[in-house]
């Protein structure tokens, strides 16, 4: 809640959810896979304020192309 408060009901809710995704899991990366520089990105937004927004805006613009029916279901980092 607002106060801290963890309510047990609301708990209750998503962990059905959490398991199910838990045990039906990918076995393999989808057909489309971003790769995704989450190191560089954070390092960069570090390094100069400057550059937080460029970082928001790669989200930006992956967030409308799944929004408009992109089929990503697959990411990964540079590290990987």
């Amino acid at each position: 809640t607002e106060k801290g408060e963890l309510i047990e009901e609301d708990a209750m809710e998503v962990i059905a959810h959490l398991r199910k995704a838990l045990m039906q899991g990918p076995d393999e990366p989808g057909l489309l896979t971003w790769v995704y520089p989450f190191r560089e990105l954070h390092e960069a937004s570090a390094a100069s304020n400057d550059f937080s927004g460029r970082a928001f805006f790669h989200d930006w613009f992956i967030r409308n192309a799944i929004n408009q029916g992109l089929p990503l279901n697959t990411v990964i980092g540079t590290d990987t």
